[in-house]
């Protein structure tokens, strides 16, 4: 072959390998430029509240049905796509779940419900949150979190504080006692509108597993009375903190990951010169990280003030630990200069490692 056409043979083989390392780093590119859901999907959908604005504070949360484990996010997105052009997006594993918005100082979630579904009109009467399921790499969309609407008609006439025991033809019976007589007992029955004031969530009790309830819980129960039975409109946990302390941020079970936003409110006897401990640990009890939260309100005073905290962290846990490993305890100390044990108090909520 003469040299001539050897030179243009070997210009030809170095433009087409360019080439095809060329397009290969260009396919590179493009595919790094594209979400990695990987195990994962998207939930997404619709803001709203009953009022002129939506609340600036409002977060949405999906809740894992077999895990209780909670994905949220307060990242409210502006577009004519959604309904009233502001909406969400969670990022959540494959699985079941329940999807919830919630406000700070609001006692209950908005769920999507049949209720959302139907339309939101008079006509609609079924307050049930709706399961949804999530694929791998699914995008869920129009899941709207905006039930806000549950209320009774009829004021309560039974409200009481006892001790729950199985029931007579029903899953769970209220023994209570009034004076001068004997041990009573009301059998009680929950419908999609029933609250389940659980102490820092206030959740829809058909959504709680069969065996949240233990025999011999003591609650207080509010609702009406129809023959020996009580359509429960409020169950609430007797002896929780929510009269000391409120966290709305993280929620209970949620899944964190640093700097983590903790905000809450506390009596003002909780703090010390503004301040209080707070403690990250995890699973096995292992302090990761030990701060203070702070008010910038007067704390000299008996009601409730606002406190708030940025914790960084690290994570405590390698990329193939098990599950377990991922579960920890964000603790809320009350502020106890005397040092006496008699002045201890805490607030403790599971929390989930990212």
């Amino acid at each position: 072959m003469p040299k001539k056409n050897i030179i243009i043979v070997i210009i030809a083989l170095v433009v087409i390998i360019g080439g095809i390392i060329y397009y290969s780093q260009n396919e590179q590119i493009q595919e790094s430029n594209k979400p990695e859901l990987g195990s994962r999907g998207i939930i997404e959908g619709s803001l709203a509240y009953p009022s002129e604005q939506i609340p600036s504070d409002m977060r949405v949360c999906a809740e894992n049905i077999e895990s209780g484990k909670k994905y949220c996010s307060d990242e409210q997105i502006t577009d004519s796509k959604y309904k009233y052009e502001r909406g969400y997006k969670v990022l959540v594993p494959a699985g079941e779940y329940y999807v919830f918005s919630s406000i700070n100082n609001i006692d209950y979630y908005a769920y999507y419900s049949d209720f959302v579904v139907c339309g939101l009109t008079t006509n609609c009467s079924s307050h049930r949150p709706i399961k949804i399921s999530i694929k791998q790499n699914q995008i869920l969309d129009n899941i709207d979190p905006i039930d806000w609407y549950i209320s009774w008609d009829e004021a309560a006439d039974f409200i009481e504080t006892g001790n729950l025991v199985n029931g007579q033809g029903a899953k769970w019976a209220l023994l209570y006692e009034k004076p001068g007589k004997p041990a009573l007992k009301m059998n009680l029955s929950f419908t999609d509108k029933s609250l389940c004031d659980l102490g820092q969530e206030t959740k829809n009790c058909l959504i709680l597993p069969d065996d949240y309830w233990k025999a011999g819980d003591r609650v207080k129960i509010e609702g009406n009375i129809k023959e020996n039975n009580v359509v429960v409109y409020n169950l609430i946990v007797e002896g929780s903190k929510d009269n000391l302390i409120k966290i709305f941020k993280p929620l209970p079970n949620e899944v964190i990951e640093g700097p983590l936003k903790i905000r809450g409110e506390a009596r003002g006897n909780w703090f010390f010169e503004a301040t209080f401990p707070v403690v990250l640990a995890d699973w096995d009890g292992r302090i990761i990280k030990e701060t203070y939260a702070q008010t910038k309100e007067n704390w000299m005073t008996e009601n409730f003030v606002n406190f708030s905290l940025n914790l960084e962290f690290e994570k405590p846990f390698k990329k193939n630990d098990p599950d377990f490993m991922k579960r920890g305890s964000l603790i809320l100390q009350k502020a106890n200069p005397s040092g006496l044990p008699e002045n201890d108090n805490a607030l403790e909520i599971t929390v989930f490692f990212d």
